[in-house]
């Protein structure tokens, strides 16, 4: 019998390999498998079975990983369309689909039998040492010594064998703990005596109590565990599903029509692009029809863009369903994430809700799925498999024939064109919850606006705006998406930027680490003492960021309150949610951030809004610039005024007043924005009226990069007229250089897309037909949402 086994390579696979007589009962599809692989061993996925293979001189399996696969069937087909669409293999699409903590850890012991006849004592001695250590430490460390060809051939003639000890975390639940028997004589006022003090005569307690008695008790319970004292045990938790109607809202006329025609759609797929105002109430819509897809006995994901929306969520889901809720993003801890995927594929929950790779949660019975800010670039990764959620979204709703809603105030061109042609059914809230109007968008232009002393990109229209909005209690938001205190240094002589030694562009000052910083690569060096170029000693600072803005508004607002939200201020874990919750319980005057702010924020004392620098994201080289920016002027702007009969105010500054999404955001033009950008698009056959796939080829060696990116190139365009596909470059990416390696790409535009995969995926593989060295990557991107 052969298995064939999906490994986590890149267009490499799937492979055969031999299954063992003793193994051959206990292989299910989509098991996990130790595998021989080269010099060394890797887990695969188990595709499936066949009874003989073309490939000679197959490899046995070694171990199975665990005995009850991690995907039900449903979600193994469900996984594996994913990867077909992204052109991935199945095993990178599996890999992204689980938590960390849940990928096995290997364990290799080295068994010698019945030694053979004729070793000397010396030989004999090194492997009584050798007996159950890991062969692959044992090789290296005899490297070039006579013994350790022992080693290898006691592999080959029998004699010694390698055994596989396989962990994998695999229990969901609450940590509890068991007295095996109580420590004697603790020392006084340690932190072991307050617990026997508190919890001794309990012959069992629970993480939480012993947290009430003792402050991140992490290290006592290692050592307790490993002096025979305590024993873990995992006691399942079960979180009933308790839905308050009294808790929801009355709902408005619009969002009552909104309600029925998402009611009458259940029970079966149906995409619907809910397109609503900001603050006009969308989350209210997606808990009432939650509340109804739960009674009706089925579960419900939402997908939500930012993790900075997370607790937000949480607690309003929480206060209407109580705690059958799992979360799951990336800033939990890798062992809280594996608790949480577990108990959602134990069933012990109803709703998941969670950033991008909640897509893959392993949640039956599904009735609904929700992607909030469906416009939301973060829904789609960058890295293998480049897949993105929203559009998943739509798949895992068709499989389950589940409602799936896709929210936004400002819809992506692709959402509501789909919308427009009836693919998708147009829900729409035209008015705030509040009755009061969205904060009109009021443009200040740059090259005629007075500044503030000493504060060169703020206005003194606005500053005195913000100095009226604070005289009146309220919160002002002031938004810039770059972090940093000054976007670079430049030469006072020769005004070249530094630039960060790995990639081709400037490093970011950061004023508070005296650090230059690339945003890139993570490279970090201090302040420079000479001008690599000319000599000079003497620096300038360029551009603004979040950091600077919020130096000098202290300086202008000193009795203010002041709190910044970007990724440099919100690294550890709990910060964004204490951030969140200070500027939500109105203990704090000006909110400073990038585009963690921008979005989805419920904030009740915001009275104004301002875009510092309108023309940071127009200026990028991507056809959905425009776009974006549309979309984050409308967002940004749609954070005031939301508290009850409250009028808010929104402001932008720019350079470039007369920019179409300018225009479209000052005068909330959203259809008038859509059909200038559909009309350019389909005129210049661009994404949606066609589907674009990309290609990144990259190697340390810049001439290298060029020769395969060119030769490829080549191939390809032989395939042009057959498949009906247009070829864009190959040409060097618009950041040529990041962290060490060169950039090339290829942009294909088809009305063919699948036709233009296979050819992808039967070219790719095979290097040395276009000469593309081993140090080189490719990457493929389909439907991509970045070109830089």
């Amino acid at each position: 019998m052969i298995a064939i086994v999906s490994l986590n390579l890149p267009f490499l696979g799937p492979f055969d390999y031999l299954v063992p007589p003793e193994l051959a009962d206990q292989l299910v599809r989509g098991a996990r498998l130790l595998v021989p692989f080269g010099p060394t061993e890797r887990v695969g996925w188990l595709l499936g079975l066949a009874e003989e293979s073309a490939v000679k001189g197959l490899k046995p399996i070694l171990a199975i990983v665990e005995a009850d696969p991690l995907f039900s069937p449903e979600q193994l087909d469900f996984l594996e369309w994913t990867a077909e669409y992204y052109a991935c293999k199945p095993a990178e699409v599996f890999e992204a689909a689980i938590p960390a903590a849940l990928k096995p850890k290997i364990k290799r012991q080295l068994n010698l039998k019945e030694l053979p006849e004729g070793l000397q004592e010396e030989e004999r001695a090194y492997l009584a040492q050798a007996q159950g250590s890991d062969p692959q430490n044992l090789k290296r460390k005899a490297k070039g010594q006579p013994l350790g060809e022992l080693i290898k051939r006691g592999l080959s003639e029998g004699w010694a064998q390698v055994d596989y000890r396989i962990e994998v975390p695999l229990e969901a639940g609450t940590p509890w703990f068991k007295w095996l028997q109580r420590p004697e004589s603790p020392a006084k006022r340690s932190k072991m005596a307050q617990v026997v003090e508190a919890l001794g005569e309990l012959e069992e307690f629970s993480l939480a109590q012993l947290e009430r008695v003792v402050a991140k008790p992490a290290s006592l319970i290692k050592k307790a565990v490993q002096e025979g004292n305590l024993q873990r045990l995992i006691k399942p938790l079960e979180l009933p599903l308790n839905i308050q109607r009294n808790k929801f809202l009355p709902l408005s006329p619009e969002q009552q029509i909104c309600q029925d025609a998402l009611k009458e759609g259940m029970g079966t797929f149906g995409a619907f692009l809910l397109k609503g105002v900001t603050g006009s109430g969308k989350t209210e819509v997606y808990l009432q029809i939650a509340a109804d897809v739960l009674e009706a006995g089925k579960n419900v994901l939402i997908l939500l863009p930012e993790i900075s929306l997370t607790p937000q969520a949480i607690r309003r889901f929480t206060e209407r369903f109580g705690q059958s809720i799992a979360v799951l993003h990336s800033q939990m801890a890798d062992g809280q994430r594996a608790q949480e995927w577990l108990k959602i594929k134990k069933g012990r929950v109803s709703v998941v809700i969670g950033a991008r790779s909640a897509i893959f949660a392993p949640l039956k019975n599904l009735g609904l799925i929700v992607v909030d800010e469906e416009h939301d670039h973060s829904y789609k990764q960058q890295e293998s498999p480049a897949y993105n959620a929203r559009d998943l979204a739509l798949k895992l709703g068709q499989d389950h024939q589940a409602l799936v809603v896709l929210g936004s105030a400002t819809p992506s061109v692709e959402s509501y064109h789909n919308a427009q042609s009836g693919k998708y059914h147009l829900l729409e809230l035209t008015k705030r919850i509040t009755g009061t109007d969205p904060p009109k968008l009021q443009v200040i232009d740059l090259k005629e606006a007075r500044r503030v002393k000493g504060v060169f990109y703020l206005s003194s229209q606005l500053y005195e705006r913000l100095v009226e909005n604070h005289e009146a209690g309220r919160q002002a938001i002031l938004f810039l998406n770059r972090r940093g205190y000054a976007a670079c240094l430049s030469c006072k002589a020769c005004e070249a930027p530094v630039l960060c030694p790995r990639c081709d562009v400037a490093m970011t000052w950061h004023q508070g680490k005296g650090q230059l910083h690339c945003h890139h690569c993570g490279e970090r060096s201090f302040y420079p003492k000479i001008c690599k170029l000319c000599g000079e000693t003497k620096f300038g600072l360029e551009g603004i960021g979040t950091e600077r803005i919020e130096r000098d508004l202290r300086i202008l607002f000193p009795q203010a309150r002041f709190i910044r939200i970007d990724r440099d201020t919100v690294t550890k874990r709990g910060s964004l949610e204490a951030a969140i919750a200070q500027v939500e319980a109105g203990e704090v005057d000006f909110l400073i951030g990038t585009q963690m702010i921008a979005k989805g924020h419920d904030f009740q004392h915001v009275g104004l809004v301002a875009v510092l620098f309108a023309d940071l994201g127009l200026n990028i080289p991507d056809f959905r610039s425009s776009e974006r920016g549309f979309q984050l002027f409308a967002q940004v702007s749609g954070r005031a005024g939301r508290g009850e009969g409250k009028l808010g105010e929104a402001w932008l500054q720019t350079y470039n007043p007369q920019h179409e999404a300018i225009l479209a955001a000052v005068n909330q033009d959203y259809e008038g924005f859509y059909a200038f950008e559909a009309e350019r698009r389909a005129t210049l056959g661009m994404p949606p009226f066609s589907r674009w796939i990309q290609l990144r080829i990259s190697d340390a060696n810049a001439a290298k990069a060029a020769e395969g990116a060119q030769a490829l190139g080549e191939i390809l365009r032989d395939y042009q007229s057959s498949l009906g596909f247009e070829m864009m470059g190959p040409e060097p990416a618009p950041i040529t250089k990041i962290a060490d390696r060169y950039y090339w790409h290829l942009l294909f535009s088809t009305s063919r897309p699948k036709a233009l995969k296979q050819l992808l995926l039967r070219v790719l593989p095979d290097r040395t037909s276009y000469d593309l060295k081993s140090s080189a990557r490719i990457s493929l991107d389909v439907d991509p949402y970045l070109f830089l």
